[in-house]
């Protein structure tokens, strides 16, 4: 299918595609390439561009207007906040609760909603821990 290499400075990354994709190929390769790029230099920075504004395109974010999020609690207290990028496919994030709790927080004073009445905190299915 297709092949990544990192330089020995972890500054390159040799790519090799030898054939077409299908879709699920395809969202597999963007997967290999997010964990090639995890393991190269100069890291991705902590400051998110166009923090307040829309990113400019030649920034490289990859932006969409209301995904579908799902939350659940882990055995371990953290909080597992699904996001689906349309392009990318699901992406997993393991939130500590202390991070979790000031995330609820800043989005309450912001928007001014009642969590109760949000569709991500309803409770769905057998699963107590689950939220959608």
């Amino acid at each position: 299918m297709a092949w990544i290499q990192l330089s020995a400075d972890k500054q390159l990354a040799i790519v090799s595609i030898d054939r077409t994709l299908s879709a699920f190929e395809l969202q597999t390769l963007i997967a290999d390439l997010a964990v090639a790029r995890a393991q190269m230099l100069p890291t991705v920075q902590f400051e998110p561009p166009g923090r307040r504004e829309p990113a400019p395109d030649s920034l490289n974010v990859s932006e969409q207007d209301d995904p579908y999020l799902q939350a659940a609690r882990l055995r371990d207290g953290r909080i597992r906040l699904w996001i689906r990028n349309q392009g990318i496919g699901w992406l997993a994030f393991n939130i500590p609760a202390d991070k979790a709790c000031g995330l609820r927080d800043y989005l309450i004073a912001n928007t001014g909603a009642n969590p109760s009445g949000s569709g991500l905190f309803q409770k769905q299915g057998s699963d107590p821990d689950t939220t959608h």
